[in-house]
């Protein structure tokens, strides 16, 4: 039987371990900030990305008003900004040499 502190300890590890696929996780989805940022470097408003990207108006407002998006807006979005912002963070792919 464990004591206090070895389930502590394992407790403390879990948190940790916990916290640090929380921070992976922000950095890799997309939120509407990260949006608005990709916009503000674009100098586009949202609509005007969503009209680039070939995304009805209302559908952009609902993703954004959910603050999550479908896997494939968010690869798009992630494909221009590794394009426009090459050394923002957070880089979710890799440079490519």
């Amino acid at each position: 039987m464990p004591s206090n502190s070895e389930e502590r300890r394992v407790t403390t590890k879990q948190f940790l371990i916990e916290q640090h696929y929380a921070s992976i996780d922000e950095e890799l989805t997309w939120t509407v900030n990260r949006l608005h940022r990709l916009c503000t470097a674009l100098q586009f408003t949202v609509s005007e990305l969503a009209a680039y990207l070939r995304i009805r108006p209302h559908d952009m407002a609902r993703w954004c008003d959910r603050n999550q998006f479908p896997p494939t807006v968010e690869l798009h979005l992630t494909l221009i900004e590794r394009a426009a912002l090459p050394n923002a963070k957070p880089p979710v792919f890799p440079a490519l040499p």
